[in-house]
């Protein structure tokens, strides 16, 4: 049986969509799969097995988006991988995540709001 844990939408000292009227649930996706190639850069390939996604969870509000990582907890290599994931992920963006927000924000001052969909 695989289980699962949340990770955060993003690195836990960065800015990320909120819940509510203005909520973009598109640029929510983005930045969850920012952070969950992020994870990978900085912790490597997962092991076999494990996946390391976002996932869509329901709320008061509306559905929200979180990076997670499922896993086999019957494996050592497994469960040390995604608690690992879990226990040290970053603070901030790494240089890729960053130059990633930037060309999207680039593109935003030609596109307007709608430069996360492109």
């Amino acid at each position: 049986m695989r289980e699962k844990l949340e990770l955060g939408p993003v690195p836990y000292e960065e800015p990320c969509q909120q819940l509510g009227p203005n909520y973009d649930a598109v640029a929510a996706k983005h930045e969850c799969n920012r952070y969950c190639n992020q994870l990978v850069r900085q912790f490597g390939k997962p092991p076999a097995g494990v996946s390391v996604s976002v996932r869509g969870f329901a709320h008061d509000f509306g559905t929200y988006y979180e990076a997670c990582v499922l896993f086999d907890p019957d494996s050592e290599e497994q469960t040390e991988y995604a608690y690992k994931l879990e226990s040290d992920g970053p603070a901030n963006w790494d240089e890729t995540a960053l130059a990633e927000i930037k060309a999207i924000d680039s593109r935003s001052e030609v596109y307007g709001k709608d430069a996360e969909r492109l």
